[in-house]
């Protein structure tokens, strides 16, 4: 900062070497040995008599002075040769520091009032450049720009309207909004019970009870907003989504998927179930379905596929009862014997051991005592044997049908 006027404890006082009239800008002094370098600084032209005028010096040329006349309501007079010249402290210095001591405005080079470290004053136009602002209060808008950083605590009803952007990670403790916010990232709420509400929405018109929450364990549930919520979707066990209630899909038409399963991989679901109910399965990747189950009419169940089942059918009114069964036939081609075993491997596999009968096929005359038998029956297989019961030799070929029944 530039200063007012200047000054110099070793400033050697001195004479005029001239006359000078009342008028003139200039004079020049004996020697100006231990005075200020800078400008302006103020001197006494016939000090300490009468007749002394102060003078405002604005330049010194080798003892030639520039001077303003009649300086702190001193007059311009005339002064002579060898008249006393000093370098003074004088009384419009001291009135400047009394009257800025006062001042709170237009003071340091401002046009403004001076900020005081414990008043309450009203800023205005001002930059602040990485200020510490601390307990502050921000009223009437205005303007926000940059980036905020630390742990800053917003209470009371805070509004952020227009595009509000707050990045890393901020918290916000029991807050409340209107209108729509858009983000980017994650907002993540952490609580100290699985319990805990951390999202909810309610009407305006009435409600008394939210109609929507999601819980700290990630628990969602829905109300009618005057009763008390009683739809739920969650989490029951590791890979488990269950809902104690209904789950309902509607469609524009009766085709319509309402349900889709896939293995990772698939392009083609393995499972489809339409909105009529029909289901039709498929082996998966990108095969399409080829095995159908669906009402076809009233009280009937229809596939247009084969069906296998293991356990038993039972027909619900006469209570009669269908069980799994597999046939076959198997030759027996005897050679001057009276009997002879064939072991018969089954198709599939029985859950457990199958009933199993057995019956000759076509005999041939005078054959009346050729018998079938079932022996050795296991789940896999079974052994049949032909035998003549009077003990006769035989040479013959003859089929046994069988049927295996699952008991």
């Amino acid at each position: 900062m530039v200063n007012a006027f200047f000054y110099s404890n070793i400033a050697v006082p001195t004479t005029l070497s001239g006359n000078i009239n009342n008028s003139v800008t200039t004079c020049t002094v004996a020697s100006t040995t231990g005075w200020p370098g800078s400008f302006p600084y103020v001197v006494a032209l016939d000090f300490g008599t009468s007749n002394e005028e102060l003078v405002r010096v604005t330049a010194n040329a080798a003892g030639t002075l520039t001077m303003s006349r009649a300086f702190g309501g001193t007059s311009a007079v005339s002064h002579s040769t060898g008249a006393a010249v000093r370098h003074v402290y004088n009384a419009q210095d001291a009135t400047d520091f009394r009257t800025h001591e006062q001042a709170s405005t237009a003071v340091h080079g401002i046009a403004g009032a001076v900020v005081g470290t414990t008043d309450s004053q009203t800023l205005s136009n001002k930059t602040l450049t990485s200020p510490t602002i601390n307990s502050g209060t921000y009223s009437s808008g205005g303007s926000l720009s940059g980036t905020f950083s630390g742990t800053p605590t917003f209470s009371g009803a805070v509004v952020f309207s227009g595009n509000p952007n707050f990045s890393g990670t901020p918290t916000f403790a029991s807050s409340s909004h209107s209108g729509t916010t858009t983000h980017t990232g994650t907002i993540q709420s952490t609580q100290s019970a699985v319990g805990n509400v951390v999202l909810a929405s309610i009407l305006n018109a009435g409600d008394t009870f939210d109609r929507f929450r999601i819980y700290a364990d990630g628990k969602h549930e829905w109300g009618s907003g005057t009763g008390a919520r009683d739809v739920e979707l969650f989490r029951e066990a590791a890979d488990t989504l269950t809902s104690n209630d209904t789950i309902r899909v509607y469609r524009s038409t009766a085709a319509g998927d309402a349900f889709q399963a896939r293995v990772t991989g698939d392009t083609v679901s393995r499972l489809n179930v339409d909105a009529d109910g029909g289901m039709s399965w498929g082996p998966g990747g990108a095969s399409a379905q080829d095995t159908n189950l669906y009402r076809s009419a009233a009280d009937t169940l229809k596939t247009d596929d084969s069906f296998v089942f293991g356990g038993t059918l039972t027909e619900a009114t006469g209570g009669l009862v269908y069980k799994p069964y597999q046939v076959g036939t198997t030759n027996f081609n005897m050679v001057a014997v009276s009997s002879l075993d064939v072991v018969v491997n089954f198709p599939t596999t029985f859950a457990s051991t199958p009933r199993v009968t057995a019956t000759l096929r076509g005999l041939p005359s005078n054959s009346s005592a050729l018998i079938v038998r079932t022996s050795a029956v296991t789940t896999s297989s079974m052994t049949l044997r032909v035998n003549d019961t009077g003990g006769t030799s035989r040479t013959l070929s003859i089929d046994a049908d069988w049927i295996a029944v699952a008991s």
